[in-house]
């Protein structure tokens, strides 16, 4: 729990709640003010049961809220009764919460450490997941190595004010961080600029194992920075889980166009034009589809923040209390520009590879035709003979044939090359119009 002043001069108090006993006895205390007469964001990570009846009967919070945060299927079979169809459009807007979903890039050494990453995600309270589509297998990675993407989720609830208050009050729920592995390329959360070679200040440790404690860090440092406009645009509080998924989304388009281009440069040598687990035109079209089938995801759930909270419908061009929440919005479509480049890229890399395979299967095919033609040939060369021998040896007086035995060549020789003559027509009258 993150209670802000009430002015610039104070600092910012955290509470650290780390059982639901501790929870309980805090809503219950005597002293405890669930309207306070200041701004205050509850940091949760994970969830409950007794979580999600502890707030939502304190703040009147509606169930959807909780129960979107906790689904994360792509898709439904028939009979399921637990699918979740999409809310229009409109009363999606007249909620008081949003979800934001994205994918953390993490790298994994070993298949065993992925196997503890997957048991890690099964444990949790929210269905996450980790998704291996086998992308991994290229020539320049190690054999045991993988990199995974590891589905999240963030949703943050805002209450609605009455007249007598006037401070902003939110719920920003986040995944737990699995300890597995590490995130790729090593890269944290850090949104400040070096310091200068004058400044004597040591800078503050910025947490990178941790989502929740990244979380509370930059939220903190954001929301002191924007005290001001936090009371008139609520929506602020996400600037730091934003900028958190907006990293996020800059890595995952660093990956897939790594990929990429790995398999653009396989694509142009032909050595590797081969058929290999690891090499091929078969293995680079099998990599090509999990890119072909999440992009359009990525780019959907890209748009829905883009239509939801950064929305331009809800932020003013001119006023200040928006400047940081329309700085993200430019971000976050830079972002998708990005991500309609790799869809596409994808897609004619798609039409390539088709291309190619369609083009070696001809080589092949033409290849199989000379080895035909070369049968041909010999079958025109020994079925004369064959045919002329079987035909003398119609006789039981072996003995005699030794006085027509001249004759075998003297007929199967021409009529062999009758029947080269008459296959090879076509070359022969084309020589006799050249001579």
């Amino acid at each position: 729990m993150i209670d802000f002043p009430r002015d610039n001069d104070g600092e910012p108090t955290q509470t650290l709640i780390n059982s639901n006993e501790e929870l309980r006895r805090l809503f219950q205390g005597y002293d405890f003010n669930h309207s306070p007469d200041h701004s205050r964001l509850f940091v949760i990570e994970d969830l409950s049961r007794d979580v999600i009846e502890a707030f939502g009967s304190a703040y009147d919070i509606d169930p959807f809220f909780w129960r979107g945060h906790i689904s994360d299927y792509l898709w439904y079979n028939t009979r399921d009764p637990w699918v979740e169809l999409e809310e229009l459009p409109h009363i999606t807007r007249s909620r008081n919460f949003y979800h934001f979903r994205y994918v953390h890039p993490r790298y994994f050494k070993s298949k065993e450490s992925q196997l503890r990453a997957t048991e890690e995600a099964r444990r949790m309270n929210v269905l996450r997941r980790l998704d291996d589509d086998r992308i991994s297998a290229s020539m320049l990675d190690d054999d045991q190595a993988s990199v995974n993407m590891w589905r999240s989720k963030a949703s943050l609830w805002l209450r609605r004010n009455e007249r007598h208050q006037k401070h902003t009050l939110g719920i920003l729920v986040v995944d737990p961080s699995i300890k597995e592995g590490h995130p790729l390329w090593g890269k944290g959360y850090n949104f400040d600029s070096p310091p200068s070679l004058a400044s004597n200040l040591t800078p503050a440790p910025i947490p990178k194992d941790s989502l929740f404690e990244a979380v509370i860090h930059w939220t903190t440092r954001v929301s002191m920075q924007k005290l001001k406009e936090l009371e008139e645009q609520p929506n602020n509080f996400a600037i730091a889980i934003l900028s958190i998924i907006a990293v996020e989304w800059l890595t995952v388009k660093e990956y897939v166009t790594t990929r990429l281009t790995q398999i653009e440069w396989e694509l142009e040598v032909p050595d590797f034009r081969g058929h290999g687990e690891k090499y091929g035109l078969d293995a680079s079209l099998k990599w090509l589809h999990p890119f072909r089938r999440n992009v359009p995801r990525y780019r959907k759930w890209v748009t829905n923040i883009l239509n939801g909270i950064l929305s331009d419908k809800n932020l003013s061009p001119s006023q200040s209390k928006d400047q940081a929440l329309r700085d993200l919005r430019e971000d976050f479509l830079i972002i998708l520009r990005d991500l309609d480049t790799l869809q596409a890229q994808v897609q004619d890399l798609v039409r390539v590879v088709t291309a190619i395979i369609s083009i070696e299967e001809a080589k092949r095919s033409a290849e199989q035709n000379r080895s035909l033609a070369r049968l041909t040939y010999l079958a025109v060369v020994f079925v004369p003979l064959s045919f002329v021998s079987s035909f003398f040896s119609m006789t039981s007086d072996v003995a005699s044939l030794r006085t027509t035995f001249w004759i075998f060549f003297a007929v199967a020789v021409p009529l062999t090359l009758l029947s080269l003559s008459v296959t090879r027509w076509w070359a022969i009258t084309r020589w006799l119009r050249r001579s």
